[in-house]
């Protein structure tokens, strides 16, 4: 996947959001209309009996400041009001994660987010 400008920014602007708000990025990849990423939060980055509460608050804090830096550094919202996310909890589904995201350039062509195949999507989904 070669990165536009914009790409450029968005790949930048995640790895910053990780270094400031103490996430490891574990792996990522910056698509044409879409970023997957796994994070861990560090537990050193947390107050002690407090982890889990705070863990829950430091995801959407932290997608909330990455694509707030985005926004600010292109001039314009590429984003969509929401995102996934998911607690992965095995190695077994984070190896699975780890090889969709970095698969996923190589299927771009067929993936539903693609501009070309989405509004069929749409149609079967009825989203």
């Amino acid at each position: 996947m070669r990165l536009s400008d914009y790409g450029t920014v968005a790949a930048a602007a995640l790895q910053e959001s990780a270094l400031i708000r103490k996430f490891d990025l574990d792996c990522f990849v910056v698509m044409p209309n879409h970023v997957h990423f796994v994070a861990a939060i560090r537990e050193a980055s947390l107050p002690p009996g407090k982890s889990s509460a705070l863990a829950k608050k430091c995801i959407p804090a932290m997608v909330q400041a990455y694509k707030a830096a985005v926004t600010r550094s292109i001039g314009f919202s590429p984003w969509h009001r929401s995102y996934y996310d998911r607690i992965i909890k095995t190695q077994e589904r984070l190896e699975r994660i780890r090889a969709y995201i970095k698969t996923n350039p190589a299927v771009w062509e067929t993936d539903h987010l693609h501009p070309r195949n989405f509004e069929e999507y749409i149609k079967r989904h009825r989203l």
